[in-house]
């Protein structure tokens, strides 16, 4: 499995490129919603924060790979 830390490079995967945004990005932060939704709901899900251009958005681990 891939190692997605704070400063990884990530590039969305095809289903999620977008023509408006860049699909590059680079990770600000990892983010837990463990509390939030619980384990359950959660399990195997990770989410970031990541820059993409001048768009801080969130993603999970579902939607980008490792670039670099």
């Amino acid at each position: 499995m891939e190692n997605i830390e704070v400063g990884s490079l990530v590039i969305f995967i095809e289903d999620f490129m977008s023509e408006t945004i860049p699909n590059v990005g680079i990770v600000l932060s990892i983010i837990s919603f463990d509390e939030l939704v619980g384990e359950e709901l959660s399990k195997g899900i990770t989410w970031y924060s990541v820059l993409f251009g001048e768009v801080d958005i969130v993603v999970s681990s579902e939607m980008v790979i490792l670039l670099n």
